[in-house]
């Protein structure tokens, strides 16, 4: 087995300064897919346990995963980085903007905990 989660990645491109080159996103996306089959799987493991699963409850964890990484992966990439630089970021100080941003980051976090019940 080969370390291929997002942590890793991230910060071995990081280190390598190839974080933000077009192999590095390339990585960076290949991850983020590889984590996400393996939540499947661990998903279907629970199907597995069921005692008598319909075609839905084997389906489910494919729809809702790929549903929220193609919803999520949109607004990540097109609305929230410009409602953040337009709306939140404009009234921090350039120095604590990074610092702001990743708060958000976990208070966005947070918000979402309480929906995986």
């Amino acid at each position: 087995f080969a370390p291929s989660s997002l942590g890793v990645s991230s910060q071995v491109l990081a280190a390598g300064q190839a974080l933000n080159t077009p192999t590095g996103q390339l990585i960076i996306a290949s991850s983020v897919v590889d984590d996400v089959l393996g939540l499947i799987l661990l998903s279907l493991l629970e199907v597995l346990v069921m005692d008598s699963p319909t075609a839905f409850d084997w389906a489910l964890p494919f729809l809702s995963s790929f549903g929220y990484m193609i919803v999520l992966g949109y607004l990540g990439i097109t609305w929230i980085p410009r409602i953040l630089q337009n709306r939140v970021l404009v009234h921090i100080p350039s120095s604590k903007r990074d610092g702001v941003a990743f708060a958000l980051l976990f208070v966005l976090l947070a918000a979402y905990l309480p929906l995986l019940d």
